[in-house]
């Protein structure tokens, strides 16, 4: 299982892949642009659980800024 934390600038998917990695966390995957239209990262934190730093074009928040789908 991978969890995510989905991010609502292309860039700050840089900015959180460094700083969990400053924090402790080990690089699983660098940042970079993905054939689906958007951008990761991935990084295991010291309990070994892996997480997904993404941003999605098409992704759509809620008021609570909680992800509620992808698309236009």
């Amino acid at each position: 299982m991978t969890l995510a934390c989905d991010l609502d600038r292309r860039e700050d998917v840089d900015a959180a892949f460094h700083a969990a990695v400053a924090a402790g966390a080990e690089a699983v995957a660098g940042p970079a642009d993905r054939e689906w239209g958007g951008r990761s990262a991935y990084v295991a934190d010291p309990e070994g659980n892996r997480w997904e730093l993404a941003w999605a074009r098409t992704a759509r928040f809620d008021a609570r800024g909680a992800l509620v789908g992808f698309g236009e």
